[in-house]
């Protein structure tokens, strides 16, 4: 693919903002949408996203519900384009107006206090002017609706069939400009990570030198990174947004980056502490790389998620990368040829805690950090 398009423009800002894969990306999902469809003996899907399920919309359109309250609705079928239902403003719609995937019917029903109620009931109106009600539908994530939504739908489809999982398995499986745009999201999480490390000496205070990441961050084109961060002496770990601690000799530091690029998430965290490591700080720091490893292990050997994940000692979470969002935690193995987070938090009560993270692909064999070879996870300096 040529993303040369993608370059830096005057004050920081980034044409990626509007830009989105180029249109046989997209016909591929479509495609692939289409065959699950015949396999599943269904004429369509109705889709649902909202802020916190935006992945489901997103995959076929490039379409976000950017804010909390927003909702869409969106019709996929074989043989047409994708036909969306929007509750966002005008506005809003003309900002994703520039960056569609090709071949998208956009529609916005305007502001409503309730605005999934609307997006379900306008959609149901469609079906029936259509002439559609006849046809086989299958629901996505139509659970995240609120019962007044999903209502409006099942009261005119009664023997819809939930197709989440079926979906969720073909948007779980990557392809190659997906993991792409989630290398590129990962190497530079761990850059920004990597820089505020570096510059966490004695003496320099925690919002300074997140202030000084995100000023690089708006040059390099990152409209926006989530910098998480933590340091303090022989302390349980407690992450929180940068604030005016000052930096000590003898901290542990930690920062978790989450940045995301082409609508693909990236995330990296990793630990320094300032100053010799004595034998029981450095066997808590080597139990911490050993969680992290076997995590990766069970990952791959295809051990349940739910199984992997912990909340001992710390915790180990598992999640999935969809578009513009993280994937629910899944209840069996990850799938093949996916792409996930590993996040690890170890605590001592003596050495205090550490967090490690980074983001993976795999497929039937191996798995690779996207964000490329470099900072070692923990590490220390006198």
């Amino acid at each position: 693919m040529d993303f040369s398009y993608l370059t830096v423009i005057p004050r920081g800002r980034q044409i990626w903002d509007y830009a989105v894969f180029q249109a046989e990306e997209f016909e591929e999902r479509h495609a692939r949408l289409a065959g699950l469809l015949e396999k599943l003996g269904l004429d369509g899907f109705i889709v649902y996203s909202d802020a916190l399920s935006r992945r489901y919309v997103s995959y076929l359109t490039n379409y976000c519900n950017s804010v909390s309250w927003s909702s869409s609705v969106c019709l996929i079928t074989a043989d047409k384009a994708p036909y969306v239902i929007s509750s966002m403003a005008p506005r809003d719609i003309t900002y994703n107006l520039k960056s569609l995937s090709p071949k998208v019917d956009l529609n916005a029903v305007g502001l409503d206090m309730i605005s999934n109620h609307r997006v379900a009931v306008k959609a149901a109106e469609h079906l029936k002017e259509q002439d559609l009600l006849g046809k086989k539908w299958g629901a996505v994530n139509l659970g995240s609706l609120n019962y007044i939504g999903a209502a409006a739908l099942y009261s005119v489809l009664p023997d819809m069939t939930d197709c989440t999982a079926a979906v969720d398995e073909v948007i779980a499986k990557k392809s190659e400009n997906e993991l792409f745009a989630i290398a590129q999201a990962t190497s530079m999480a761990k850059k920004a990570v990597t820089d505020y490390l570096r510059l966490a000496v004695p003496g320099a205070n925690e919002r300074k030198i997140a202030a000084q990441i995100d000023r690089n961050f708006r040059v390099y084109g990152v409209d926006n990174i989530a910098l998480i961060v933590s340091a303090g002496k022989d302390q349980k770990l407690e992450l929180h947004q940068p604030r005016d601690y000052v930096i000590q000799e003898g901290d542990t530091v930690s920062a978790q980056v989450d940045i995301l690029y082409l609508h693909y998430n990236g995330m990296y965290a990793a630990s320094f502490y300032r100053g010799l490591p004595d034998e029981g700080r450095a066997a808590f720091y080597a139990k911490a790389v050993k969680r992290f490893e076997d995590a990766k292990k069970d990952v791959l050997a295809g051990k349940n998620i739910e199984e992997i994940s912990s909340l001992v000692n710390g915790y180990v979470m598992v999640n999935g990368i969809g578009a513009d969002t993280s994937e629910p935690p899944y209840a069996g193995p990850m799938p093949k040829n996916a792409a996930y987070n590993l996040v690890v938090s170890c605590e001592d009560e003596k050495y205090g805690g550490v967090i490690l993270a980074d983001t993976f692909a795999s497929d039937e064999k191996n798995q690779a950090s996207l964000g490329g070879p470099g900072l070692n996870r923990i590490f220390w300096k006198a």
